[in-house]
């Protein structure tokens, strides 16, 4: 499904109003995701420190579609409506999900407080300035601290093996590693406008994003995981807009601070990655399972919308 598709299952009960959204330069390598505002030094658990072993597996039949984000000061999340739009779950129910998994597959201990009504402050955008006023189930941090803002996977850890988690390196957004970009090239026939690499394992995968040189009006991205010589596609091919091609107002470019991986784990079948993909009016949010050399979406989505006012 193409994110611009996507748009909205983001908005739930919003409308869409396209803002103009900075230009993308081919050359930006930083990640400007905000830093973490904390009551200690203490940075949250992330895969590496969660119990790793290499056989586990994560079985996806067992996964929810339950998201959420962070407040302003990283101690509480809020969920994000479910798609389809269904009754409010039973406090019972809500009550199992004691673990968010968020970027780089940074896992957070939480605990149910309580449901949280609309009020009539609300804007109806999905951000921590907002947090106040929107519905959700309120989940507390109990150790750690989350990252303001930032969007979280809730999980029990009935459902989600941590185990499962490929430990990802810390890392600033890269350039593509040549010999990646020419074996990228060589599969897809097509040369490489931009492109970065997001995220290493430490068992050597590379997860890249890249814009292929326009043909005509047909556009092209690609999210590729690198595993030695093996490369997986999910795909994104787009009809060209000046204005909004994938995204938009995203100006037919891309840029490396829309993307971010939530996580990757081993599944019976490759890996499974949670992707984010940002735009001007909010974020869309999957999970993609690895199927031979492409990846499929598992139907796991969700996204928030965040267009400015």
């Amino acid at each position: 499904m193409k994110p611009k598709m996507l748009l909205f299952i983001l908005a739930i009960s919003v409308m869409l109003t396209g803002c103009r959204g900075k230009s993308a330069t081919g050359t930006e390598t930083a990640n400007s995701s905000p830093a973490i505002a904390s009551k200690s030094e203490q940075s949250p658990p992330s895969a590496t420190s969660m119990p790793h072993d290499p056989s586990a597996q994560l079985d996806m039949s067992k996964l929810s579609d339950l998201f959420a984000f962070a407040d302003g000061e990283g101690k509480k999340l809020i969920t994000l409506a479910r798609q389809p739009e269904e009754a409010h779950a039973a406090e019972k129910e809500m009550q199992l999900y004691n673990l968010a998994i968020g970027d780089n597959g940074n896992v957070l201990n939480i605990r149910y407080a309580k449901h949280q009504s609309r009020t009539e402050l609300d804007n109806g955008r999905q951000s921590a300035h907002n947090f106040s006023n929107l519905e959700g189930d309120i989940y507390d941090v109990v150790d750690g601290v989350a990252k303001p803002d930032a969007s979280y996977y809730l999980v029990s850890d009935e459902q989600f093996d941590v185990r499962s988690l490929i430990p990802l390196e810390e890392m600033e957004v890269q350039d593509i590693p040549a010999d990646v970009a020419q074996a990228i090239v060589k599969v897809k026939g097509r040369a490489i406008e931009r492109g970065w690499l997001l995220a290493k394992t430490d068992e050597g995968q590379q997860v890249s994003v890249v814009q292929f040189k326009r043909w005509g009006d047909q556009m092209l991205a690609s999210l590729v995981l690198s595993d030695g010589d093996e490369l997986t596609f999910m795909d994104y091919p787009a009809q060209y807009d000046a204005n909004s091609t994938w995204r938009v107002d995203d100006q037919s470019e891309l840029n490396s601070r829309m993307f971010s991986i939530l996580f990757a784990a081993r599944t019976s079948d490759g890996i499974a990655l949670g992707f984010k993909w940002t735009g001007a009016e909010g974020e869309n949010i999957s999970i993609l399972k690895q199927s031979g050399n492409r990846f499929e979406e598992s139907g796991i989505v969700s996204g928030r919308y965040q267009s400015p006012i």
